[in-house]
């Protein structure tokens, strides 16, 4: 389900796991004493002929911000972190208005709270609820959040695209979202934070100057590049499954 992910809840480990990557397999080792095979990802996005269809809410020329919302509202720790991008926003030379998609788990009244901040701060912003998150991706020029597995998906898609996708941030300086992250989690870091995929804030006052760069085509060409270097794009992931199994069962 996510990086180094171990189910502790059916009071019994599995002696093997299958993963997406090396980055998965090296967390997923620091936590069990298990075999670990890498399989890759079962579904990727296809951006070979990636041009923005217009279906999604955000319909632009790669020069919209999108934050990808959580369903994380019971933590004050998300309200803060909004408040500090949305007021960094308001003062970016760049950026003067975003969208925010919401997690499916996120309800009206607490996505709605973002509307009323950003009128306080007369920023101008957008619910996108549409479902085709591929079209927001495009539409994007750079995708932020707190930890949503939505910019991994980003990063992951520039293997499969012609040319970079949007830029991604995750706003980790909160003290109770770091907490609460750690907690359920059991990592004390974002998955391939070294592999330069992607940008992290870990200090609010570079909120601003980091979604700027994260925008701009250059970091955009470089996290595109290393994502080719990172990632191992495996046509095969869904049949090397089934061939996993299958082994397993004649072994029994």
């Amino acid at each position: 389900d996510y990086w180094g992910d171990v189910n502790y809840g059916f009071g019994a480990l599995p002696g093997t796991y299958l993963v997406i990557d090396e980055e998965a397999k090296r967390l997923t080792l620091k936590k069990v004493n298990a075999r670990v095979f890498v399989v890759g990802r079962p579904y990727k996005f296809d951006f070979v002929d990636n041009e923005n269809d217009g279906t999604s809410a955000i319909n632009s020329e790669n020069n919209v911000l999108m934050f990808a919302g959580q369903p994380l509202w019971h933590l004050d720790g998300y309200g803060r972190t909004l408040i500090k991008f949305a007021t960094a926003i308001s003062e970016s030379q760049t950026f003067n208005s975003f969208i925010y998609r919401p997690h499916p788990k996120e309800a009206d009244y607490e996505y709605n709270k973002i509307l009323e901040l950003c009128r306080n701060l007369n920023i101008d912003v957008s619910i996108d609820k549409n479902g085709l998150l591929d079209r927001a991706i495009l539409a994007s020029g750079a995708i932020v959040s707190c930890y949503s597995s939505c910019g991994y998906d980003v990063c992951y898609a520039n293997i499969n695209s012609n040319k970079p996708l949007a830029g991604v941030v995750y706003l980790m300086f909160d003290d109770q979202i770091i907490s609460y992250y750690e907690k359920h989690t059991h990592l004390t870091e974002l998955p391939h934070s070294q592999s330069g995929v992607f940008m992290t804030v870990e200090n609010s006052l570079e909120i601003a100057k980091t979604i700027e760069i994260a925008s701009e085509t250059q970091w955009r060409e470089k996290a595109w590049s290393n994502a080719v270097n990172v990632f191992d794009d495996n046509d095969n992931a869904t049949k090397y499954v089934c061939d996993l199994m299958y082994s397993e069962f004649e072994l029994d």
